[in-house]
């Protein structure tokens, strides 16, 4: 017989753009410019909002989905809630509100959302009882819509501390019912965006999304307001597997023509992979805001040495551009355990720990004396012997902020889960991260094969590289 399904509800003294959530859920007004709360998130958009009001216009609990990738909003998606039209809206209606944050929720597979107390400048209504309204919709709706007990917790966020009070009185009355435990604690949202900062929480830069959706190759430009243009074609899975078959090969045939072989593996990714996408990528390259270029990559195009892209005009975009990935998962990951605010960073270096590489000694060294001397962090270190024994000492003890790693990495492809980071004596696998009590929130591998994966022809979301799954453990 199943349990209680477990829910909490935290009440937070703060700026709706500073919390920290899965989904940031906002309300808006048919044909009603952005204020309040919409308006400071629609700023932190570069006016996604505003820009849209046209096609904003809907029933009331109608939702849209917003991401906020390039902004520097804490949550992980802004989601718009229809209010119908103003002169339509009555306080019975704030139910329904309640019940889309919940189909929000369960549409993406969300478990936490954060929200304000939507209507209580109504005058038929006050904070007290929007309040109650909202949560009783939210309860009505994870046991009415199909998915929506995936949606565990609910933050809801007041900038008066009176209004707070209100909203803890309003939590109180409303009817939780015998299946469901609701937890309040009172949290102070940290600023985390200074108010003369504008969009500088996230530097300008070109984003490109380069991912495989079953035997198509996705290309996308992805701006301040949302996707902007796609253009979709055959994946070129031969080409991908050639250019990494061949960069081993040519390497350890090629002699003193290196260059030359960068260069040419450099010219294949960009015609297989951007010069088959009418998007303008080079010139989109070349005028990178900041000067800075992300690759938005998945379990299938990871692997592929993106370092080496070379641009039509015969350059490599990594030594003229900042080039950086982000890693697009395709299946839910673990969540990473709650670290406890402390002053100063920790980290664990560990380097050489197989005993024959010299320089990632030596890296190690100069790494751990620079957090220690920039950073006035707490660091300890593994250097040039480290058993999987003394390595679990550290993290099974400590939270750390930062694992440094400096040595091999060990691929396994018939067997990839047991892939890892070589110790002296043992794998560090993403199983090993996954099951500790404590997980880093930052992990630095630098070793050979850390981004080799299984065969294109064979590989799920499921697999894929070391950094995949480091990820998917809860990384």
């Amino acid at each position: 017989m199943n349990g209680p399904s477990a829910f909490s509800v935290r009440v937070a003294y703060g700026d709706i753009v500073d919390v920290h959530a899965s989904l940031l859920v906002i309300g808006h007004v048919n044909d009603v410019a952005p204020t309040g709360a919409e308006k400071a998130i629609d700023d932190l958009l570069g006016g996604a909002i505003g820009r849209r009001m046209a096609r904003l216009r809907g029933k009331l609990g109608e939702t849209w989905f917003l991401p906020t990738l390039t902004s520097p909003v804490a949550a992980g998606c802004v989601v718009v809630v229809s209010l119908g039209d103003a002169e339509d809206f009555t306080p019975r209606r704030l139910g329904d509100v309640g019940a889309a944050i919940v189909d929000a929720a369960a549409t993406i597979g969300a478990r936490d959302a954060a929200t304000i107390v939507h209507g209580a400048s109504n005058e038929d209504v006050g904070v007290r009882d929007a309040a109650r309204r909202l949560l009783t919709g939210v309860l009505h709706a994870r046991n009415g819509i199909e998915g929506g007990d995936k949606l565990r917790e609910l933050t809801i966020v007041e900038r008066s501390a009176e209004s707070v009070k209100d909203v803890r009185r309003g939590l109180d009355d409303a009817a939780t019912g015998p299946s469901v435990h609701v937890y309040f604690s009172d949290l102070e949202v940290r600023r985390r965006i200074h108010p003369a900062a504008g969009n500088a929480g996230t530097p300008f830069h070109l984003r490109l999304g380069l991912t495989r959706s079953g035997p198509e190759l996705k290309i996308t430009r992805i701006g301040d307001g949302g996707f902007d243009p796609t253009f979709v074609c055959p994946y070129p899975a031969t080409e991908s597997e050639g250019i990494i078959r061949d960069l081993h090969r040519e390497l350890a045939e090629g002699g003193a023509d290196k260059v030359k072989i960068l260069e040419g593996i450099g010219d294949r990714l960009w015609n297989a992979f951007l010069g088959v996408a009418d998007i303008n990528a080079g010139v989109h390259v070349n005028d990178a805001p900041g000067g800075l270029v992300v690759l938005r990559l998945d379990a299938f195009t990871a692997d592929l040495p993106w370092e080496l892209l070379r641009s039509p005009d015969g350059t490599f975009v990594s030594r003229r551009r900042l080039l950086g990935r982000q890693l697009e998962l395709g299946v839910p990951g673990r969540a990473a355990a709650f670290n406890k605010p402390h002053p100063r960073l920790r980290a664990l270096v560990i380097g050489n720990p197989s005993g024959d590489l010299p320089a990632a000694e030596r890296e190690a060294e100069a790494v751990a004396k620079a957090l220690e001397d920039r950073a006035n962090a707490e660091v300890d270190t593994l250097i040039g012997t480290a058993t999987y024994g003394a390595v679990s000492r550290f993290l099974d003890g400590t939270s750390y902020d930062v694992l440094h790693y400096a040595g091999h990495a060990e691929f396994v492809e018939d067997r990839p889960n047991e892939s890892g980071l070589k110790l002296s004596d043992h794998l560090l696998t993403p199983g090993d991260f996954a099951a500790r009590r404590y997980m880093p929130r930052l992990v630095v591998a630098n070793a050979c094969h850390s981004a080799a994966a299984t065969p294109q022809d064979e590989r799920t979301p499921f697999e894929g590289s070391l950094e995949t799954r480091s990820l998917v453990g809860g990384v």
